[in-house]
C-alpha cells in the first residue's frame, strides 16, 4: 500500500510538471503567434503610409506599363516614371552586358532623381514571341515544349530561361499564355498554348513555379480567353458553351494556384456574361470572376489599350482608362512612351470621386507589394523602432548569364 500511494504521488507530481511545462509552451506559442500579427500589422500600416506620402500624379502613374526609348542609355520622356516598363524588339540590347547596362542606367537615374524603380518585363513566351531570343539560349514555343519535353524537363527550360533574364535585369515575363487550345482560338494563338487542359495545367504550373521561385513574376494570359479575331485589328466575340467555359476557366484556375504575379486580361466580350463591355472593362470578369471566384490576389493588367480592339470601338483611351479601374484593374497597358494625358484623366477623375480614389489605392498597394517581392522596395525597421518602406536601387551584373545559357543550348539540343 504505502509503494502504491508513493508511485501515485509521483504520477501526481509528473502530472503536474508535464501541465505546467504544456502551458508554457502553449503560452510562449501564443506570445509568437501574437508578436508575428503585430510585426505584420506593423508593416502593413508600413506600406499604407508610404502609398498615402506618393503625391497623386505619382502614386496614379505607378498604375501603368508603358513602352520606352532606346536601348543603350535611359531617356525619360515625362517627370513620372511609370510602374513598369514594356520592352519591344528596339530596346533590346545587342549583347547581354549592353542589356544589364541599359537596365542599370533605369535604375541609376532613378536613383539620382528620387524615383520608384519601375519593374521591367518582356514578352518572353518562346517560338515567334521571344522577345530575348537574340540574348537568351534558345526557348521554343509552348506548343513544342509540351510536344518535346515532359513536365519536369519544361520546369528545368524556364528555371534556366528565368535565371539568365534575371541577370539581365528582368524582373516579369509576360507569360504563359493559359488558354486551352480549341478550333475557336488556335488560328490566333498559332502554338502559343501548351494545349489541351490537362497540357496547359500541368505544362504551364511547371511554367509558372520555374519563373517565380527564381526571381521572375509570371502574366497569366488571356483572360478569360481570345478568338480568332486579332484583337490588334478588332473586337473578339466569344460564344461559349457552358462546358467550354468551364474547360478555358479551369485552365486559370489550375494555374491561379501557383501564385503567378499577375493575370493579363483579354480584349474579348463573351456573349450572354457582360456581353456590351471588354473582358479588361468588365467588373464582371476582372472582379467578380477572376478577383472573386477564382480568389486571385495578384496584379490584374489590361491588355493594351491602344489596340484596334478598344480604340476602334468606342473605348478611346481616355474612355478605357477610367472604366479599367472602375472594373477592377490595377496596371493598365500602353504601348506609347507617354502617360501624362492619361495621369491627368484619373487625377481629375479620383480628385471627384472618393470611391475612385479607393479603387486607385488599391491598385497601387498590389504594385508596391510586387515591388517589394522583386525587391526595388523593402520594408525595414528603422533606429526609430518603426517600420519603414524604402527604396532599393539594384545593380544588375549579368553574373550568371552565360552559364545559365550553355546550359539552356545543351538542353535544347538534347530535345529539339
Amino acid at each position: 500500500m504505502l509503494l502504491f500511494l508513493t508511485s501515485c504521488s509521483r504520477h501526481a507530481k509528473n502530472e503536474k510538471l508535464i501541465s505546467e511545462r504544456e502551458l508554457r509552451t502553449h503560452q510562449n506559442g501564443r506570445d509568437i503567434v501574437e508578436y508575428i500579427r503585430g510585426v505584420g500589422e506593423q508593416k502593413n500600416q508600413a506600406i499604407q503610409d508610404f502609398i498615402t506620402s506618393l503625391p497623386l500624379e505619382e502614386k496614379i502613374a505607378q498604375l501603368f506599363v508603358v513602352n520606352l526609348v532606346g536601348c543603350d542609355e535611359f531617356v525619360p520622356v515625362e517627370k513620372n516614371i511609370a510602374g513598369g516598363f514594356l520592352y519591344f524588339g528596339y530596346n533590346i540590347a545587342q549583347t547581354p552586358f549592353e542589356m544589364a547596362q541599359f537596365n542599370n542606367s533605369i535604375v541609376e537615374y532613378c536613383r539620382q532623381n528620387q524615383k520608384l524603380p519601375p519593374f521591367l518585363t518582356v514578352d518572353q513566351e518562346g517560338g515567334y514571341v521571344n522577345r530575348l531570343r537574340s540574348l537568351n539560349g534558345p526557348l521554343p514555343s509552348a506548343e513544342r515544349v509540351s510536344e518535346k519535353l515532359d513536365v519536369m524537363q519544361a520546369g528545368n527550360l524556364y528555371s534556366l530561361q528565368a535565371l539568365q533574364m534575371k541577370a539581365l535585369g528582368f524582373t516579369m515575363n509576360l507569360a504563359p499564355v493559359a488558354e486551352v487550345c480549341t478550333p475557336d482560338n488556335e488560328q490566333f494563338l498559332d502554338g502559343r498554348s501548351f494545349g489541351n487542359l490537362d497540357q496547359v495545367s500541368q505544362y504551364g504550373s511547371a511554367c509558372v513555379t520555374a519563373y517565380e521561385s527564381n526571381g521572375i513574376g509570371t502574366v497569366l494570359k488571356h483572360f478569360p480567353g481570345n478568338t480568332n479575331t486579332d484583337p490588334h485589328t478588332g473586337l473578339p466575340q466569344i460564344t461559349w458553351s457552358e462546358q467550354e467555359m468551364k474547360m478555358q476557366l479551369d485552365g486559370f484556375r489550375a494555374l491561379i494556384a501557383q501564385n503567378p504575379s499577375a493575370v493579363l486580361m483579354s480584349h474579348a466580350r463573351v456573349a450572354g456574361y457582360d456581353e456590351n463591355n471588354p473582358a479588361c472593362l468588365s467588373r464582371y470578369w476582372v472582379t467578380d470572376v477572376l478577383r472573386n471566384e477564382l480568389g486571385f490576389e495578384g496584379i490584374i493588367f489590361s491588355d493594351d489599350i491602344f489596340m484596334g480592339a478598344l480604340a476602334d470601338n468606342g473605348y478611346p483611351p481616355e474612355v478605357a482608362v477610367v472604366a479599367a479601374i472602375e472594373a477592377g484593374i490595377d496596371c493598365i497597358m500602353i504601348s506609347e512612351k507617354r502617360i501624362g494625358d492619361s495621369v491627368g484623366v484619373l487625377c481629375k477623375k479620383a480628385k471627384a470621386d472618393g470611391n475612385f480614389s479607393t479603387l486607385i489605392d488599391k491598385a497601387a498597394r498590389r504594385i508596391i507589394d510586387y515591388k517589394i517581392k522583386c525587391g526595388f522596395l523593402e520594408v525595414k525597421l528603422e533606429d526609430d523602432g518603426k517600420y519603414h518602406v524604402v527604396i532599393n536601387y539594384p545593380e544588375f551584373s549579368g553574373q550568371g548569364f552565360e552559364q545559365a545559357k550553355e546550359e539552356n543550348q545543351k538542353l535544347y539540343t538534347e530535345y529539339f
